[in-house]
């Protein structure tokens, strides 16, 4: 009888368990190896999960890729992280190395751009730009947990520190096919963005390729 209300003190000190991790099989051609537990994969459409793109990767140490090299494996995923094991070289292709972006320093400006929002109206970015502005990029599909779904808690978190006019949150897409105007409204909605202080937009290919530059991605 001793042992009962023991077990009930443990069960409640360790919380509930976390959700198991789900499994997807993954296929793709490795761009460029930025470390030894990072690999940014230009990977096939994972079965549902998410669409044919390319990003990077957390793998084990150890893992011995090379850019083009094609590669079967397993990605894990759990509730706040995610990982690709099981890597295997299956095959090879003809790969152009990534280059990264020549980051703005510090007194620089971001390109100049007119980001049509999605409530309505444009956002000046530039020589023309107003105010301090936080910018980032995402997309409405992203399920890997590290990126977009971290960056929309980060700025909900941020939101109400911010009195509406001080400063903008700006998240422009990279996904101009699916994410229309009406996509990321509903998107910003369900966030609980108020787009007096956080906002949602896109621009062209072009603007967003000198946009991604500017951040120093690839």
């Amino acid at each position: 009888m001793r042992l009962l209300p023991a077990l009930f003190l443990l069960a409640a000190c360790t919380g509930p368990a976390e959700p198991p991790a789900v499994t997807y099989p993954l296929r793709g051609t490795v761009e460029a190896v930025p470390s030894a537990t990072r690999v940014v994969i230009e990977h096939e459409a994972i079965e549902g999960y998410m669409g044919a793109m390319t990003m990077p990767f957390t793998v084990e140490e150890g893992t011995a890729v090379a850019p083009g090299d094609v590669v079967e494996g397993t990605l894990r995923v759990d509730g706040s992280s995610s990982l690709l094991v099981d890597v295997k070289v299956v095959g090879h292709a003809e790969v152009e190395p990534l280059q990264a972006g020549a980051s703005l320093q510090a007194g620089q400006r971001l390109p100049d751009t007119a980001v049509a929002l999605a409530h309505g109206g444009t956002r000046q970015l530039g020589a023309q730009q107003t105010g301090p502005l936080a910018l980032t990029f995402v997309y409405t599909t992203c399920p890997m947990p590290e990126y977009c779904p971290a960056i929309t808690a980060q700025l909900q978190r941020l939101q109400p520190l911010i009195e509406p006019g001080a400063a903008t949150l700006l998240a422009i897409t990279l996904d101009h096919a699916t994410d229309t105007p009406e996509v990321l409204r509903a998107y910003g909605e369900k966030a609980s963005a108020d787009p007096a202080i956080w906002q949602f937009g896109r621009v062209s290919d072009a603007e967003l390729a000198a946009l991604a530059r500017a951040a120093g991605m690839h």
